[in-house]
């Protein structure tokens, strides 16, 4: 089994991939934490759980950081080889494929070092997980 594990790539690298996403949805779905919910989480949860010993599959890296706890057992109950590639091109920058208001990147700044995000609305706890 290998998961290969995409991270800082745009929607348009992502379809151009010859393996098999290990969800198949929409690209710009994968990319947008803020549409990650229960449903997705259970959903990759499934699609990791049913790998069999030949499968290889991929992530973007907000669907790995969602089930990184997962993926870990896997590593070492069922041997799952893991290889994350980092788009290398602007190291210290990634793309977001989706637009936040001014109100939320204001509440994301606010809130990005303090260890307490209680007070968050939830597309700032969505976005604050995956930073």
């Amino acid at each position: 089994m290998k998961l290969i594990v995409y991270k800082g790539f745009n929607e348009e690298f992502l379809s151009k991939v010859n393996e098999e996403p290990l969800v198949d949805s929409d690209i710009a779905v994968k990319l947008d934490v803020l549409k990650f919910d229960k449903k997705t989480r259970k959903q990759l949860d499934m699609a990791l759980l049913s790998m069999e010993e030949s499968d290889e599959a991929w992530v973007t890296y907000s669907e790995f950081t969602l089930i990184k706890n997962r993926i870990y057992d896997a590593i070492q109950e069922d041997g799952l080889e893991v290889v994350i590639f980092t788009n290398n091109l602007y190291p210290d920058y990634y793309p977001l494929p989706f637009t936040l208001s001014g109100e939320l990147v204001t509440e994301i700044e606010k809130n990005l070092n303090s260890n307490i995000i209680e007070d968050c609305s939830e597309e700032c706890k969505k976005v604050l997980r995956y930073i």
